[in-house]
């Protein structure tokens, strides 16, 4: 996986998003939450988990209130995986376009400050890990594309 090379470039584009957000969550601790983020928790906390929300997502969510009985837990496992994959996106586009480091570096610190990506990875709702996943989804089939499904 992508796991095999972790460099110091990708390192570099690693830790940009990841300090920033998480500086982000320690000024809006423990995160921002709605009404609706309110209520999965609380089924989560009772135990009693309802056709309110998705289940996966939900039941996912009590796997990792067993890590730490906090919402916080999840906007970190956010932001862990927001980062993790920018740093694998920006890798392939190095590789891939021939960009220089540099210009990742920019295009790197450009997408940590726009305010709608980082106040999402900041906020708990189901909406955002889907979101990821759907972004890492599609890096996978550009990936696919330019090797000729060669993974």
């Amino acid at each position: 996986m992508c796991l095999k090379r972790i460099d110091k470039r990708n390192l570099i584009t690693f830790l940009i998003p990841f300090c920033l957000f998480m500086f982000l969550l320690l000024v809006f601790s423990p995160g921002i939450i709605s009404y609706d983020s309110n209520n999965q928790w609380e089924q989560i906390v009772s135990g009693n988990i309802n056709n309110a929300h998705p289940f996966f997502t939900t039941y996912f969510m009590l796997l990792l209130s067993k890590i730490w009985n906090s919402p916080t837990v999840v906007l970190v496992f956010q932001v862990f995986i927001f980062s993790y994959f920018w740093m694998n996106i920006a890798r392939i586009i190095r590789e891939n376009n021939k960009k220089s480091f540099k210009k990742i570096l920019i295009y790197t610190i450009v997408i940590s400050f726009i305010p709608i990506i980082s106040l999402y990875s900041i906020t708990l709702w189901k909406d955002i890990l889907y979101s990821y996943y759907l972004m890492f989804i599609i890096y996978y089939i550009y990936k696919g594309i330019k090797n000729n499904f060669d993974y």
